[in-house]
């Protein structure tokens, strides 16, 4: 959790960053996103430079992976 990505939209759109958080942290309008939703969930296991895909508001989006800055697990492999 907390990864942040960076996204170029499908449609030209500018370069998007979103948060993957817990669904209860979820904010979209501060580009926190849950996980299970449907654009946090067709991100797993993708990497840079992949594209992802999901359905919403009555259509198919997609995105390309720009980057990913990871939060960092402290010695015990548990995330601050």
């Amino acid at each position: 959790m907390g990864a942040q990505v960076f996204l170029v939209g499908d449609a030209g759109e500018p370069p998007t960053q979103v948060t993957l958080v817990y669904p209860q942290d979820a904010d979209s309008a501060s580009g926190r996103i849950s996980v299970l939703s449907p654009l946090g969930a067709s991100l797993f296991g993708l990497s840079v430079g992949e594209t992802a895909s999901w359905r919403a508001f009555g259509r198919v989006h997609s995105a390309r992976i720009v980057s990913v800055l990871a939060k960092h697990a402290n010695a015990r492999g548990v995330a601050p």
